[in-house]
């Protein structure tokens, strides 16, 4: 026996206000970020309980071929793109029957937990939005975070910007290296300045630095940092964001810019963990004021000045009603959502429905597996 979950996609976070009751485990409703839904719906996958924090909790998935990393979040957690969100606030203390080690399994549009079951019922797109940048955007965002402290060095930090200027690939690549892993806590403040340079640089349409930044960050990223912060890195070189920092780029737009609305959303994004996003911030700041280098045979694009065709069209953030649970065929089936690697920005304001049909798990026969987390290095997340 099967059965079909309709997951409406969004722009912005999902509200739901209902927990079911009855025998079993509670399960309550919760909206999904993109980049973790094929996780969430495909087979059941053992998973472990990393860490427990008041407004979060982390699973490390032992998906094939890598361990995968799903925060579970708390309404006012900061909205990472690997997130599982739910509407309680940290008042209602919704994990606090978790503890580290704890076995789960994700899959079947669910995840399993000791005495809580997590069920998705929405898509949160965390996709980086093309922008045409305000020519004051920039150096606004800098303002806002100069008198804000890093998790992070300033030396490494002036290396990246230096070696973005210089056009020499050797260079960039040993700046973003120095900056992988540096810093403490379970998000290092480099990978935080990585992940707001690579936002800024796909939100410009900057193919070739995005490129030569993967290079760098890609290879044997797993031993060079911590289990959460090397899964939200491969996000950001995935083209995906969280949603402070996605509220900046989009104030930072050209069309209707406003700087008070810029300072609001530079505000919001360094409210995020201790320095995390002042290190996410800074990230941005540098990779907007990053020259623009010509690549050779390929011409760039130039609109006009003000004009910003992109993200006139992008969507709204606000929240459209939970689709109901529907039978197999009720709906045209739909390929489920993109892999890993594969985001693309989002130009239109409809929501598209996806159907996708999966077993009922049962834990008498799909228990939770164990495993390995390897080495999570103490100190405070940034969820």
């Amino acid at each position: 026996m099967s059965q079909a979950v309709s997951i409406r996609r969004e722009e912005g976070v999902a509200g739901v206000s209902s927990i079911a009751s009855g025998r079993g485990p509670a399960e309550i409703p919760a909206a999904a970020a993109e980049p973790i839904v094929p996780l969430l719906t495909g087979p059941l996958l053992p998973s472990t309980v990393l860490a427990v924090f008041s407004a979060a909790s982390l699973l490390a998935v032992d998906a094939p071929g890598e361990t995968r990393v799903i925060s579970l979040l708390t309404r006012r957690a900061s909205g990472v793109p690997n997130g599982l969100r739910v509407t309680a606030d940290v008042a209602d203390s919704p994990f606090t029957t978790l503890r580290p080690g704890d076995p789960a399994f994700v899959g079947a549009g669910q995840v399993h937990l000791r005495g809580l079951r997590l069920r998705a019922t929405r898509v949160v797109r965390t996709a980086v939005p093309v922008v045409t940048i305000a020519p004051q955007a920039a150096a606004l965002i800098a303002r806002g975070i100069s008198t804000s402290t890093l998790g992070v060095p300033a030396g490494p930090v002036a290396d990246l910007r230096a070696a973005l200027k210089c056009d020499r690939p050797a260079v960039l690549r040993d700046a973003v290296t120095a900056l992988i892993g540096l810093g403490a806590g379970s998000t290092p403040g480099g990978d935080d300045v990585i992940a707001g340079l690579l936002a800024a640089l796909h939100a410009t349409r900057r193919p070739a630095l995005v490129q030569q930044v993967s290079a760098a960050v890609n290879p044997g990223l797993a031993e060079r940092t911590t289990l959460v912060s090397a899964d939200l890195l491969r996000l950001a070189v995935a083209g995906h964001a969280c949603a402070e920092a996605l509220a900046v780029l989009r104030a930072s737009g050209a069309a209707g810019f406003r700087p008070g609305a810029l300072g609001r959303a530079v505000a919001g994004l360094l409210s995020v963990g201790h320095t995390s996003g002042a290190d996410l911030a800074t990230g941005i700041a540098i990779g907007l004021m990053a020259p623009v280098i010509e690549v050779r045979g390929r011409p760039r694009m130039t609109t006009k000045a003000g004009h910003d065709p992109t993200l006139r069209n992008q969507p709204t953030t606000r929240a459209r009603p939970i689709s109901a649970v529907r039978p197999v065929g009720a709906d045209r089936p739909l390929r489920p959502t993109q892999p890993l690697g594969s985001a693309q920005p989002s130009t239109s304001r409809s929501s598209a429905m996806t159907t996708i049909a999966h077993p009922v798990p049962n834990p008498s026969t799909h228990g939770p597996g164990t495993h390995g987390p390897g080495t999570l290095r103490t100190g405070t997340v940034t969820p």
